[in-house]
Order: C-alpha cells, then sequence, then structure tokens
C-alpha cells in the first residue's frame, strides 16, 4: 500500500510540473508570442507545482506519523 502511494505522489508531481508549466507557457503565449514571458510563466508554473508537491508530502508525512 504504502508503494502506491508513493506511485500515485511521483505521478502527480510529474503531472502538476507538465500541466503547470504548459498552462503558464500557453497564458504567456497569448499575452505577448513575440516576448520572453511565455518561458517566465512556465517556470513560475512549474515552480507553483514544486511548491504543491512539497505541501502535499509534508501533509503525506504528517498523516503516516499519525499527527
Amino acid at each position: 500500500m504504502k508503494k502506491l502511494k508513493i506511485y500515485a505522489l511521483i505521478t502527480q508531481f510529474i503531472f502538476q510540473l507538465l500541466i503547470l508549466g504548459v498552462l503558464g507557457w500557453f497564458i504567456g503565449y497569448k499575452i505577448d508570442p513575440e516576448g520572453v514571458l511565455k518561458g517566465i510563466l512556465a517556470v513560475i508554473g512549474a515552480v507553483i507545482g514544486v511548491i504543491a508537491f512539497i505541501i502535499e508530502l509534508i501533509i503525506l508525512v504528517g498523516e503516516s506519523n499519525g499527527e
């Protein structure tokens, strides 16, 4: 059961990075197709994905410890 939780968490992390990065790129492309805003917003989206993953990991570890 623990391996299944880890697999689900890793899969969710990958999808968060991809979806938020692509969403940031898409929004940047719609706002300024010729500028560098696409890359900046894609990186911001990926960073938000990493932060969300860390929060979920902390919550999962807290649940495992019985807190």
